[in-house]
């Protein structure tokens, strides 16, 4: 390669390193943080993996206890997994070797869902969990309720879940399906 080709793919890389480098320093000042690479994504989402892989039995063994959300967890185990690793994702990316588990108390499934790229709607669907805030339709407070969508028809859905009208025993309801503020469908 002639020696001015190199120079130039030389001045390239180093505009390239110093150009990053600028951007990262300017994310930090102004208080964002810079986009990872796609390989640093990649690095932090399969070391995610691999900490459900060392802690995820002992998190999901943590939802037996007769409340609303082992039910829902043993039937949707994918979005405990999901919130999981979404959480180490983003922690190993901010370089924080240790994040807080998150809070899995009903109310705040959608967010932790949402946040995970879960699909979340207003409307009802089979097989969805449905997610009530504190008093929303009976949900208890301050925790919340979730449970699971069995059948949509006409203008109501009917749920199963854990923990409701009898304290630590199976039930289902059947609820009007309108949009209500308070209560979201994660969807399957």
């Amino acid at each position: 390669m002639p020696s001015s080709r190199v120079f130039l793919l030389a001045t390239a890389v180093l505009c390239a390193l110093l150009c990053g480098s600028l951007r990262a320093q300017q994310a930090a000042a102004s208080g964002r943080q810079a986009p990872a690479s796609a390989a640093a994504v990649q690095a932090a989402r399969s070391d995610a993996r691999a900490e459900w892989k060392l802690w995820g039995a002992a998190l999901t063994a943590s939802f037996r206890s007769g409340q609303c959300t082992d039910l829902t967890e043993r039937a949707r185990p994918g979005i405990v997994r999901a919130v999981y690793e979404a959480v180490w994702t983003r922690a190993n990316l901010a370089g924080n070797p240790a994040p807080a588990e998150p809070n899995f108390d009903a109310r705040n499934w959608a967010t932790l869902a949402r946040a995970a790229g879960l699909a979340l709607s207003a409307s009802p669907r089979v097989g969805a969990v449905v997610v009530w805030q504190p008093g929303v339709e009976n949900a208890d407070r301050p925790s919340g309720h979730v449970g699971l969508v069995t059948r949509v028809s006409g203008g109501t859905f009917t749920t199963r879940e854990e923990n409701v009208g009898v304290p630590y025993r199976y039930g289902s309801r059947t609820l009007s399906a309108a949009p209500l503020s308070g209560r979201v469908f994660i969807l399957p």
